[in-house]
């Protein structure tokens, strides 16, 4: 995914400020909603800025996105989940 896109649907969510169906935003862009699915998967590999649900996408507060950073990645995951199970004799 190009910048400018990524920069462009990144926008487009933040000034919505509310839920965007795959639809809506596949006809703004015009794109297949297999596309819009293929675009969040990509701007959220390295972290998470876009939620989805079954109301659609929305951009999650860049807060939100500090607090949860550590498990965003599937490696930090990994880590957080081994951290627990080690530290916790009598398990989880």
């Amino acid at each position: 995914m190009k910048n400018d896109r990524r920069e462009a649907f990144i926008q487009y969510l933040a000034s919505k400020n509310d839920w965007c169906t795959a639809t809506n935003l596949a006809n703004y862009f015009k794109v297949s909603t297999r596309t819009i699915r293929k675009y969040v998967n990509e701007i959220n590999e390295d972290q998470l800025v876009i939620a989805s649900s079954s109301q659609g996408y929305r951009l999650v507060s860049r807060e939100k996105v500090k607090a949860d950073n550590h498990y965003t990645s599937p490696i930090n995951r990994i880590k957080v989940i081994l951290k627990e199970l080690i530290l916790h004799i009598e398990g989880l």
